[in-house]
Order: C-alpha cells, then structure tokens, then sequence
C-alpha cells in the first residue's frame, strides 16, 4: 500500500478529511513514535484499551494518516474508517505478504520459537539478507507488524507464529502463508482453551495447511496427526534417531560446557560441537540445523555459525548501570531490522524525556552499500530521540560525519575501553548494539553496576502472560493496578513499569512519593497510586500528577490545606481507605461522619478514584 485511497479499496472503507494520504510504514503504538511524516496510525480497539484515545498524541507527533472505526477529523489529516480495525491491520499485511517473491518460514510449537527463529537468522544472515519477527511477535497484533516491517529484498522471512486459542492460527496462516514450516514441538504451555495436546497440535498444525516442506522432529505422533489433519501434502524433512529421519542422530555427549554429536546426512557422518549443553537448546538446535543442511548449507558453515550463537534469553538485556542509568545490552547481531527493534526498546523503557545514548559497532545489511546503511541508520536514531552516539569499527567511523547527532568513534571495542570516560554519556539509558565479533559486552560489563551474586530473573514473556491471564478473569470493566513499590520489588522500577504501560495496565502503585517521582522522570505517564503521602508531600503530588492514597481525617485536612496554600487549580484526584478491622491504617466507622461533613465542605473540589479496604 502506498495511499489510504489504495488502502480503502483493499478494506471496503470510507476515505474522509484532506492530504495526500502517502505512508510507508504503519504504527499501532502512540508512544514509539518520534517522527509522524507518511506514518499510517491504526487505532486498535480490545477488550481493555482503545486506540483511539491516542490519536491526539499521534496527530501531535506529525501522523495524518489513520485508519479508524468511528467518525473523527482532524485538520490537513486523513481518516479510513472501517468496521473492524484489527481485522484491517491483518488485511493489509496479508496483501503486503502477498508482494514477496521470496519465501517465508513459519515458525511454531510449544517451547523455543524466538530462540529457533533468532539461532536461524544469525546463521543464514552470514550469506543471507534475513526478514524475521521482531522478540516474541507471534500474536493476531504481532504477527501482521512484523510482516508489515518486511520488504522484498529479503532473501527468507522468518515469521514465528503463536496461539492461545482454537482458531486464531487460520488467521496467522492466511497472513503468513510460509513455504517452508519448522514444527518444533508440542508441550504444556497455554493449554487454558484447548481440550488436550492432541487439540492443541492439530491447531497449530494449521500454519502449515498449505506449506511445501515441514521440518519437525522424527516420529512425533502428536505432530504427525496434527499434520494429517490439516491436510499437509507437502515434505517432510525430520531430525531424531529413527533411520528414516533427514538428519539421524547416532550420539550425543555433554562435554562440560558444551555437547558433541554425531549426525548422518545424505549418508554422510558429521561431528558438531553445539555450544550448549542443555537438552532444550540441543532440540532447538537440531531444527535449526537439520533447516540448514536442507536448505544447502555445509557442515563448516553451520559449525562457524553455531560457535557464535548466544542464548536467546540474554540477547536483549536490561542492567542497571553506575551513576543511576539503565543499559539495553544487545551485542549479539547488528542489521538494520534488530537495531530498529532495540531502538524501539530505548525509546519506551525510559519514555521521551530522558537522554539516550547508543554504543554502535559496524553493520551488516545484504544487499545494501555502506553508503546508503549508515545514514539509514543515523536517521533511525535521529527519529527515535536518540541524543549522542558512540560508533565502534572502521566502517561506522568512515561514515559518522554524515550524522547530524552528537558522536564519537573509535576504530575497535579496546580503543574505545581504552579511552572510554562513562561520565562523558550525559545519558540515563544506553543501548548498547554491536556483532558478536566486536565482543561489546566487554562494555557493558564497563558499564554494569557491580552488586550482589544473587540475581532475581524477570522472565518479561511470563509477566505478560500473567497480565493477559488476569484481564480475562476479571472483564473488561474492570480495572486493574500493579505494585511496583520498591523499586518493582528490587527488579527495576522503571523496566517492569514501562512494560505494564505498554500493555495497558491501568494503575501503577507505590509507596512514597519520591518513587512515583522517579517513575514520572522515567516517562510513565499512567496513573500512579501513592499509599504513604506526608503532609509535605502536597506540593509534589501537584506537580507530578500522583494520586495520594488518604487514611485519616487529620491527613485529608493537612493535604486539603497545603494545596490551598499553593492555590492549585488542578488538585490531585485521591483514593480513601477504610478500616475494616485490621487495624492499621484507613478511617473507622465513627470517622465516617465526619468525613461526610468534609465533602459537604472544604473537599468538595477532590475527586475520589477508590476506596478500598
């Protein structure tokens, strides 16, 4: 799609407003976006959010471009209004799939997804040029902006595909519509909707209905039958000890840190060393390799490839750094598609008011000349906020001076350790992208807090699930706030905010008023609950938008008479906590009256959001 008028045709919708209508990228997130110029907004509506609340923010920010499913206008702006604007979405990256001449992978099972799909394109990508799914996008949402960020110089797109309910894979099917398939497996995970694995594998089965070739493990018979039912015709290219398999394993032996084995392909004995030696990364490990070897590549490549491979799991971090700033490690691969991912992780963990850096290696794009990749990328970091840079590499240091940005650069990573200042990042958050073979964690490391040998582990994937899980129990009418007093607890206040932002959690909770401080310099713009405000404490309630949790009578008129004092013309909406019988904090019943007598009185101008016990 080029205009909204192509666009209109496509989805049977109503085109109305002024402007050209001219967009080549689409964003269904207010929040990351930084330049709005032939940007196409997609207002989604769910059961907890509506998109359309964020279409002021959107216009603010230079979109004119929408897609809606109700009547809106706005000056010298375009709206597409459609009946289902999720369904819209889907629409279009299906026809934008459909231009590819190149083909796809589908990707899908229980367990490993990401780490297979992430594993597979580093290894292609050395010879390569390589589309894939951003993190864990496999959702009806994900799925379709991950196609949508593809084009047609992509040799392969590797797309992973997801499923929570009987249904949903026709939909990814129709959008994905891969070649080639990996079916990695069928386990416990997200069997909520599904009547047994049995039900389970026949509908994830369905990504591959009209798929040419399935790689999946020898002799599975949950997946063979899942095959059958979606009326799979197509080859299938196995990995397992049957003698039938494409690539029969004959050995397997954990070697301290990593494991040897012995694979037989086209009649041929090979020894690999894999790089990890447990069992779930060696499963993983075998689709990818056994996808290699089909797809051509020789037994010295796929070993140059694997010796480089990290876990997944660590592939993007977050770490708290010295002098209280955040660093996004992700030194495993450097093109154009994953520094615009880790760009986009920089620009909503610490929100727009913060100072970002970035720490740059080299790149690497197929297909595209020096010349035309590193302003690409200077302009990605330019429309994403990104206040300096530091370049690392001959390539990067050769080109810096096309940046119109802050820089420095450095020919290698020991020149850069060599001569590094920290202090001279005026930045709160760092990312921190690079090759493997620039060895960037040696900065990172440079960077890092040192602290205690005890790590706590926010598996991020998990904590989602859990916020979807819950949004399902208790309606959409419903509200629901998540504690992050403490700091989140010792995990990072700011991280597990901004993820609980960007999936619509309603409320953030926590105990003082300098943590809901600290959350608003980070960005967070939701609605903050505070359970202990003092006295002193009225004027930054005012100027941070903190919403003070009120417990006493003697409380609720010290803070009525500050902000009387400050003459406000906005004051805090508050919540009330009642006593019902633990006898800690919150008014008692013989209160009660008197409270009532307040709002007859000088609290008459306060908004009560809650009261709770």
């Amino acid at each position: 799609m080029k205009t909204l008028a192509d666009a209109s045709r496509l989805l049977n919708g109503k085109v109305s407003g002024k402007g050209d209508g001219f967009f080549d990228r689409v964003s269904i997130d207010s929040r990351t976006i930084s330049n709005g110029s032939n940007l196409l907004f997609i207002a989604l509506n769910g059961k907890q959010h509506n998109g359309h609340k964020y279409i002021q923010d959107a216009y603010d920010k230079g979109v004119r471009c929408f897609i809606v499913s109700k009547n809106l206008s706005m000056p010298n702006a375009l709206f597409l209004k459609v009946e289902d604007t999720l369904e819209a979405l889907q629409k279009l990256a299906r026809n934008h799939r459909e231009s590819w001449s190149k083909p796809s992978i589908g990707i899908t099972g229980s367990n490993g997804k990401t780490t297979v799909k992430e594993w597979l394109s580093y290894c292609l990508s050395k010879t390569k040029k390589i589309h894939r799914s951003p993190r864990s996008y496999n959702s009806q949402i994900g799925v379709p902006i991950s196609l949508l960020e593809g084009d047609d110089s992509a040799d392969y797109h590797i797309i992973e595909a997801g499923i929570s309910e009987p249904g949903e894979m026709i939909c990814l099917e129709k959008m994905i519509q891969p070649e080639i398939g990996l079916f990695l497996n069928i386990g416990d995970a997200h069997m909520k909707f599904f009547d047994d694995k049995q039900h389970l594998a026949n509908e994830k089965a369905l990504l591959f209905s009209n798929c040419e070739t399935i790689i999946h493990k020898a002799d599975n018979s949950l997946i063979l039958k899942g095959l059958e039912q979606a009326n799979f015709t197509g080859d299938h290219i196995t990995w397992g000890e049957s003698d039938r398999a494409y690539l029969k394993i004959h050995s397997s032996l954990r070697l301290q840190q990593q494991r040897l084995v012995v694979v037989e392909v086209n009649e041929e004995k090979i020894e690999l060393l894999f790089p990890f030696p447990d069992e779930a990364s060696e499963q993983n490990l075998f689709a990818v390799i056994t996808l290699l070897f089909y797809l051509g590549l020789n037994k010295n490549a796929i070993q140059s490839a694997i010796n480089k491979l990290n876990p997944v799991s660590m592939r993007m971090e977050i770490i708290e750094g010295i002098g209280n700033r955040s660093i996004i490690s992700d030194v495993y691969s450097n093109d154009l598609q994953s520094f615009r991912t880790a760009l986009n992780e920089l620009r909503w963990l610490r929100g727009s008011r913060t100072k970002k850096a970035v720490i740059l290696s080299d790149m690497v794009q197929s297909g595209m000349k020096d010349q035309d990749l590193y302003p690409k990328a200077f302009e990605m970091m330019r429309n994403l906020g990104v206040d300096q840079w530091i370049g690392v590499g001959n390539c990067i240091s050769q080109f810096a001076h096309l940046s119109d940005l802050p820089y420095q650069c450095y020919e290698s990573t020991s020149d850069l350790l060599n001569s590094f200042d920290p202090d001279s990042l005026e930045a709160t958050t760092i990312l921190i992208k690079g090759a493997r073979s620039f060895e960037l964690e040696k900065v990172v490391k440079r960077l890092q807090e040192q602290s205690h040998n005890t790590v706590l582990e926010v598996n991020i994937d998990h904590l989602i699930h859990n916020i979807n899980y819950y949004k399902r129990k208790i309606g959409g009418q419903a509200k629901m706030m998540a504690m992050v007093k403490a700091f989140g607890y010792g995990a990072g206040s700011a991280q597990l905010a901004n993820t609980l932002a960007y999936h619509q959690i309603d409320y953030l909770g926590v105990a003082y008023p300098d943590e809901g401080v600290a959350l608003r310099n980070q960005g967070i713009s939701i609605p903050v609950m505070v359970m202990n405000v003092p006295r002193d404490a009225a004027r930054t309630c005012l100027e941070y938008d903190l919403q003070p949790v009120v417990h006493s009578v003697h409380q609720l008129d010290a803070l009525i008479e500050e902000w009387k004092k400050l003459k406000a013309k906005m004051i805090p909406s508050i919540h009330l906590e009642l006593d019902t019988g633990m006898h800690r904090l919150g008014f008692k019943k013989k209160d009660l009256n008197t409270l009532l007598s307040r709002w007859k009185g000088t609290a008459k101008n306060l908004q009560v959001e809650s009261i709770f016990s």
